[in-house]
């Protein structure tokens, strides 16, 4: 019989995978749009890297804001305050749309 904890680390383990493989699969991507810019030249690298930063700062701000929406979300219906969720939510989608 396995222990506890190799127990708990297999159920982890297969609910991780599929993002895992989808992590790994976007590295695999990212390295390949760089190796091809690469053999474009300097200007095409730089110019890719420079879009590929932009577009993450872009990312993780809109990630984190609605990371955000979500906590005061789940604030406001742990308080039972169905009209804030509502607007909450509205707010939330508009930011996101």
């Amino acid at each position: 019989m396995q222990p506890p904890a190799f127990k708990e680390l297999w159920i982890i383990l297969r609910l991780a995978g599929p993002l895992i493989a989808s992590q790994m699969a976007h590295m695999l991507m990212v390295f390949t749009d760089t190796v091809m810019m690469g053999k474009i030249g300097p200007e095409a690298l730089a110019g890719g890297g420079l879009g590929a930063a932009t577009y993450s700062f872009i990312s993780f701000f809109c990630v984190g804001v609605m990371a955000a929406v979500g906590t005061l979300v789940s604030i406001r219906h742990g308080a039972g305050d169905s009209e804030g969720v509502t607007r909450l939510t509205q707010a939330g989608l508009w930011l996101a749309w």
